[in-house]
């Protein structure tokens, strides 16, 4: 393994973390938000395919249908709310990895715009449906270009 290979595994090992973070804070914070997500069948359903599909345009899709969910919406307002400071640490690595993507890329303006509009959504107080919308699609285009 390169220089090159172990930096890259070393900031995913980093965002795995991040990532766990949230998670974490989230079974803190938010636990009445994530029961009602697990008792809501239809949300179940579309999770499970959401993971066992392959396909990143199934996957956008299905996490489209899973954003406009008022039960999703709350949960992800809790997060937003209570794990703000570790969410910003999650957009600072994908700003880090995204510096890695030449300039010249298509790609690069399209990522650096997205980040930069979660920049702006962190800094709000309210955390509107619009705001949860901008949010996932981001989020979702972002973790796909990236990988």
């Amino acid at each position: 393994m390169d220089s090159k290979q172990r930096a890259q595994a070393k900031k995913i090992g980093e965002m795995i973390s991040i990532l766990l973070s949230v998670m974490e804070c989230s079974n803190k914070n938010c636990i009445k938000e994530k029961q009602a997500i697990e008792k809501n069948k239809d949300l179940i359903a579309k999770k499970t395919r959401l993971n066992l599909t392959t396909d990143d345009n199934e996957k956008a899709k299905i996490l489209t249908e899973l954003s406009k969910n008022n039960t999703i919406y709350k949960y992800d307002k809790c997060v937003f709310k209570n794990c703000r400071e570790i969410l910003k640490k999650l957009i600072n690595m994908f700003k880090t990895i995204a510096s890695n993507i030449p300039k010249t890329n298509s790609k690069y303006n399209t990522i650096d715009k997205m980040i930069n509009e979660l920049n702006i959504l962190f800094g709000k107080i309210n955390f509107t449906k619009e705001d949860h919308k901008i949010f996932i699609t981001n989020f979702t285009e972002i973790m796909k270009e990236l990988k």
